[in-house]
């Protein structure tokens, strides 16, 4: 049988003691329900927090993502109903990517 990260994701996310560890959450940085949503969604089980912030229309940019982690963080983004439009390099944190996404 075989399962989906997200399914393995929500497993572990079940089997986790009421407050044991802790729930790590980047800054909200958009008082958008659809950006805090998918931004809390990914932070539940991403290493290294990452924001999500609305730029105009439907256009939304995830922030921080380890290069390691675009892939996982790109099936969140689709699985949530949105896509990838582009991959940037951070202007301001060295060594991470922005994506560019749609929701």
């Amino acid at each position: 049988m075989k399962i989906t990260k997200r399914q393995l994701r929500r497993i572990i996310q079940e089997a986790m003691p009421r407050g044991g560890a802790p729930d790590v959450v980047g800054a909200i940085t958009s008082s958008d329900p659809k950006a805090e949503r998918l931004q809390h969604l990914i932070n539940g089980w991403i290493t290294q927090p990452i924001t999500v912030e609305f730029v105009r229309g439907t256009s939304y940019m995830v922030k921080g993502v380890e290069p390691a982690m675009i892939p996982e963080v790109t099936e969140e983004v689709e699985e949530f109903g949105g896509s990838v439009q582009a991959e940037i390099s951070s202007g301001t944190t060295p060594g991470l990517k922005d994506l560019n996404i749609t929701l």
